[in-house]
């Protein structure tokens, strides 16, 4: 294990004795890594320690693609022999098991909601496998040679699929599972892929060559030179770097460049914030660098080493309205999280406070209108409200169920949402630290939350991107046929009924339970007939 930023090397694992080493892949959330090798073997690791959790043995020839599945929880891996082995990453045991049609099995990649698992391999064909079922859905057949890269689009319905022999990028339609186009590729094939925000244009990256493709039509919209791309939120601008000390910001209506930033030391990195007004560079220096796009210039350049750790776990930076304060996390080698937060002068970089308090990892970070507060969402659970002048915490933190991913202030600043990985929806009276209701329509994890201008209305978006837009108040109860959906496709049916059953006799918190009495009972399974679609 190498830490890039300070150059050391915290320890050496002998992973795979007198074997080769062929894959390595970190989960979603940093702390533990996987590694497979010519033994056979699977191994989990924890990435502070380097303390072995697991091994995972169950294939008889070398392991050569390992991947998670988007929550962490799942783990699959395949190799020079037909079957692929989805495991049980909390317990270590075999979660499921799939004999595929290609004697090797070379790639591997989960859909953005998990349900699904794309494989390639020496057939040249793709299979789409459903994860639960392990049922095959799709056949793909239009590779030459063997497929060794697989890139679901953000919203699951498309896949893009290359092999580094005819180095030609084939884009799938996956409601139909045909063939949408081919896409050229590199002559020294694909190192890379990524989707804009949008899922309308794929980054083809290869050699120091990216390729903007247009993933409808399959028409190469611009060829550039770099190896760091960084779509803008919105997705009219992708800024490119990587060859050079040069940044350039391209945009993608006109095909022209709109700025360029130059620099002293060749960017490594390269991100848009979220209102895409400025952009985060990360040097090969270890500089950290911010650029107000608008104005064309370079605001700040923070020499901080030990914080660009954060760049690698996800950190989370927010400026105040005015601009005239930065909050952002800080990565904390000792714990390993984001749990620690600086706040400081965006104008001359200063740190004015350290605010202690999460036992977990920051994930949003959110100012008030005034610019007065600070508030915290982590995944301690906790949402935290701090004074931005004294950096001392205004009052007792709010207490969520389970992690906490995404936070959102009303224009009034009476009502805080938020929400994450447990399903739930929180609102809270701010004043009191009181709930003052739980929107609870749905289990999928929450992604984003936010008021409408008037404060009438909550945009929730979920994994897997569906977007909800919630009436909030007391005379907006949530209605029984969204309760009763359990699986959130759109319809109450059979289907509900039968995970309903799979519940029964729980206690808790669940989905299934529709009525919310706490138990999983005969009265839900009565609630999910009564509102079975025509």
């Amino acid at each position: 294990m190498w830490d890039i930023w300070s150059d050391e090397v915290p320890y050496t694992l002998d992973a795979h004795p007198d074997e080769n080493v062929s894959t390595l892949l970190f989960s979603p959330n940093g702390k533990t890594f996987a590694s497979g090798g010519s033994d056979g073997l699977v191994h989990l690791w924890e990435v502070r320690s380097g303390k072995r959790l697991h091994t995972f043995k169950g294939h008889k020839e070398s392991v050569k693609k390992v991947t998670f599945s988007p929550d962490g929880q799942l783990l699959a891996s395949c190799g020079l022999e037909r079957i692929i082995l989805i495991w049980d990453v909390q317990t270590g045991k075999i979660h499921n098991a799939i004999t595929g049609k290609s004697d090797w099995v070379f790639s591997l990649s989960f859909s953005p909601d998990g349900e699904m698992l794309a494989s390639g391999g020496t057939d040249g064909n793709v299979y789409i496998w459903d994860v639960r079922t392990v049922k095959r859905l799709h056949t793909l057949i239009g590779h030459r040679y063997f497929v060794n890269g697989l890139s679901f689009s953000p919203d699951g319905e498309t896949l893009a699929s290359v092999n580094t022999q005819d180095s030609d990028v084939r884009i799938w339609n996956l409601s139909t599972g045909s063939l949408s186009h081919t896409l050229p590729g590199h002559s020294g094939g694909t190192w890379s892929l990524s989707f804009s925000s949008d899922g309308r244009i794929l980054a083809n990256i290869s050699q120091g060559i990216i390729s903007l493709l247009d993933v409808r039509t399959g028409e190469t919209l611009h060829t550039l030179m770099g190896n760091t791309v960084s779509f803008s939120p919105e997705g009219q601008t992708v800024a490119i770097a990587g060859l050079d000390p040069t940044v350039r910001l391209l945009d993608l209506r006109t095909g022209e460049i709109q700025q360029t930033l130059t620099l002293e030391i060749d960017p490594l990195y390269i991100a848009f914030n979220r209102d895409g007004q400025k952009l985060g560079i990360v040097d090969r220096d270890g500089t950290i660098h911010l650029w107000d796009v608008k104005t064309n210039g370079l605001q700040h350049a923070f020499l901080e080493y030990a914080d660009f750790q954060g760049i690698r776990f996800h950190g989370h930076i927010s400026f105040s309205p005015d601009l005239r304060f930065l909050a952002k996390t800080h990565y904390d080698k000792h714990t390993d999280t984001h749990s620690k937060i600086y706040l400081l002068d965006a104008i001359t970089g200063k740190r004015l406070h350290t605010l202690y308090g999460h036992g977990n990892s920051v994930r949003e970070l959110s100012f008030s209108t005034d610019g007065q507060i600070l508030v915290s969402a982590s995944w301690d659970t906790t949402v935290r409200f701090w004074d931005v002048e004294t950096g001392r915490l205004l009052k007792v933190p709010f207490v969520h169920a389970g992690p906490v991913d995404s936070i959102s202030l009303s224009p009034d600043e009476q009502t805080l949402a938020s929400g994450g990985s447990h399903g739930i929806v929180y609102l809270w009276d701010v004043e009191t630290g009181e709930q003052k209701d739980t929107l609870t329509g749905n289990s999928s994890d929450v992604t984003n939350l936010l008021f409408s201008p008037d404060g009438e209305t909550l945009a929730i978006s979920r994994l897997g991107g569906t977007l909800y837009l919630w009436e909030i108040g007391p005379d907006f109860p949530e209605p029984e046929s969204l309760k009763a959906d359990i699986n959130a496709d759109g319809v109450v049916n059979v289907q509900d009924l039968v995970l309903v059953a799979a519940d029964f006799g729980k206690m808790g918190e669940y989905r299934t339970d529709v009525n919310g009495d706490g138990t999983v009972n005969i009265q839900d399974l009565v609630i999910v007939v009564s509102e079975f679609d025509e």
